[in-house]
């Protein structure tokens, strides 16, 4: 869990901004609410927790800012192979299916899988399937664990949102990014950027337009 003056890891600290897309949807009132939920630990005390999944990568997040935390960040879930792929998602002709992963944190693997199982609302369940990995949480890769694989039972429309222009993050409450780009990996971007995405086009047309031997 991140807290205050906790050092951030290279994924947390890096954030390089998505050029606007030519065409962009917009904010919509009526999507899917955040789906949000507490735990027995890491959720105790009223906080918010939400699940965020970037590619084949799952986290979990804080629903909203917390001042004693640096940033959203609470747990990376999984530490996918390089011969993973890119996506959990189910496979084309299988897509009434939910993501599935295999559970790799860097904290206490078991201790952390009690808790989400113990939830004040279903976030994931058990397959019954494992695989040896070495174990996310010891960076000399000498552990190995049995990664159990998890069925993630939270929507993909549900799930929190960066957006990939600010890198601002969803919070309970408030209406939900929208999706300006599709595919296996989603591409989002906040009310903000939304509504300055004139602007935003203008400025990514200015520089497109450069040709390259005036831009450097």
């Amino acid at each position: 869990m991140s807290g205050p003056g906790e050092k951030q890891s290279e994924h947390q600290q890096e954030h390089t901004p998505v050029p606007p897309p030519k065409v962009l949807g917009h904010v919509d009132a009526h999507q899917p609410p955040l789906f949000v939920f507490g735990t027995p630990d890491i959720g105790r005390y009223g906080l918010s927790l939400c699940l965020h999944r970037r590619g084949n990568r799952w986290y979990i997040v804080w629903g909203r800012g917390y001042g004693m935390a640096v940033n959203r960040w609470v747990a990376s879930l999984n530490s996918p192979r390089r011969s993973d792929p890119p996506t959990t998602a189910p496979p084309k002709g299988l897509e009434h299916l939910n993501h599935r992963f295999w559970f790799n944190p860097t904290q206490d693997p078991e201790k952390l899988l009690q808790d989400l199982l113990a939830a004040d609302k279903p976030v994931i369940k058990l397959t019954g399937n494992s695989r040896r990995e070495k174990w996310a949480g010891d960076p000399t890769g000498r552990t190995e664990i049995d990664a159990k694989q998890v069925e993630v039972l939270v929507p993909d429309d549900q799930l929190s949102r960066r957006c990939a222009f600010c890198g601002s993050w969803e919070n309970t409450g408030d209406p939900r990014w929208c999706k300006v780009e599709d595919g296996e990996d989603p591409v989002y971007w906040c009310s903000a950027c939304d509504r300055n995405k004139s602007l935003w086009s203008k400025i990514s047309d200015l520089f497109t337009s450069i040709p390259d031997d005036r831009y450097f």
